[in-house]
């Protein structure tokens, strides 16, 4: 029965020393969309599916995001706990730490964004399929890499990730107006050692708004 969970199962995961490699097209998302993949806090199903992710309506759970994107924009990010809830106090809380490439016009170092990920871009042509490596370090630092033909867009890092309020729009083309990320903190990567210990599992699932 669809709505029997009782006799299911998940599979575990501990990502600590471990690498999760996919390939994916994202050419037929577009803006306004979100494909995601991502690892929640493992919870045994049953009666329902037992769902969660970093949204209180949706149990607040620990997440780690490999990919949040579609077509023009690419974001990862770490969730360790509600926190603060949408609070920017430089923990992973449910804003997160991440690092995004296309939501604004250039990246933090003043690369065009639209040169560098996107339709017909120079190193992610997202109208053709990517490749994205993720690895998590035995000491709980997540890094997340693009590459599509031999060339490599580095993405997430504990040093480029950042818990930041967002660009006004007014800002977009101001450079100085955006934000320094203030990376991943020792405390932050506890947390995601002790998550993974407690085991994770995988969830795919695409959004709008």
């Amino acid at each position: 029965h669809v709505n029997d969970w009782w006799g299911s199962k998940y599979v575990w995961f501990n990502l600590l020393g471990k690498t999760v490699t996919f390939t994916v097209d994202l050419s037929g998302i577009p803006c306004g969309v979100a494909a995601c993949l991502y690892f929640v806090s493992y919870w045994n199903p049953g009666p329902d599916s037992k769902y969660c992710d970093i949204q209180p309506n949706f149990g607040g759970c620990f997440e780690l995001d490999l990919m949040e994107a579609n077509s023009h924009a690419y974001e990862a990010s770490l969730h360790t706990e509600i926190g603060s809830g949408k609070n920017f106090d430089a923990t992973c809380n449910m804003n997160g730490c991440s690092v995004n490439v296309g939501r604004y016009p250039f990246t933090k170092s003043g690369v065009k964004t639209s040169e560098i990920y996107g339709p017909g871009a120079k190193v992610i042509d997202t109208s053709k399929p990517f490749q994205v490596k993720a690895s998590v370090s035995n000491d709980g630092y997540m890094t997340v890499m693009l590459s599509q033909e031999g060339r490599i867009l580095p993405h997430f890092n504990r040093t480029d990730a950042g818990n930041f309020p967002g660009i006004l729009k007014q800002d977009a083309w101001k450079l100085e107006k955006y934000p320094k990320p203030g990376g991943i903190s020792k405390v932050e990567a506890a947390k995601v050692i002790e998550a993974m210990k407690k085991g994770v599992r995988l969830v795919a699932s695409t959004w709008t708004t």
